[in-house]
Parts: structure tokens; C-alpha cells; sequence
């Protein structure tokens, strides 16, 4: 896939995030996944709409993997740093 390529899905994913269709984000950013596994914004996207899904098919702790992955991929992420945070308050809820 090609760099615009990967922009015009990731342009599609916010749309569809804005629309509340959480479920076809996620899955967008899966297959973007398998194609960039180096993209650790691919993985605060991930950890983000796991935690929105509307079929739950994945878990909290899926969520809070996706953001470690971020981080370990990019450790001056605030982003990730931020997500993990917030995925951490919630599971202690």
C-alpha cells in the first residue's frame, strides 16, 4: 500500500469514528495494521475504537496491548502515552 493510500484510509477512519461507526473503523485499522505493524498511530486508533466498539469483540486489556505496542514502537508518542492513562482509569473503574 502506498503512503497516499494509507492517508486516504486513515481520512476514512476519522470519518467513519465521527459517524460513530466504530465497529467498521476498527476494522479499517486492522486490515492497516497487517499492511503497516510498524504505525504506532494505527495503534492508539486501535486501542481508542476498541474501547468505543459497538459489538464488543475485543477487550480492555486488547485495548491497553495496543497502546504499549504504540508506545514500544514510539516512546515519545503523548498520544499513546495519554490513551494508556485513560485505558488504565477505566479498568479500574
Amino acid at each position: 500500500m502506498k503512503p497516499q493510500s494509507l492517508k486516504k484510509s486513515l481520512a476514512n477512519v476519522r470519518q467513519l469514528w465521527s459517524e460513530r461507526h466504530y465497529d467498521s473503523a476498527l476494522k479499517i485499522v486492522e486490515e492497516l495494521l497487517a499492511l503497516w505493524p510498524g504505525n504506532a498511530q494505527l495503534y492508539v486508533l486501535r486501542a481508542g475504537l476498541i474501547q468505543l466498539q459497538d459489538d464488543p469483540q475485543q477487550t480492555l486489556e486488547q485495548a491497553k496491548q495496543a497502546l504499549q505496542d504504540a508506545i514500544d514502537l514510539d516512546e515519545t508518542s503523548p498520544a499513546a502515552a495519554r490513551s494508556e492513562e485513560h485505558t488504565s482509569e477505566l479498568q479500574s473503574h
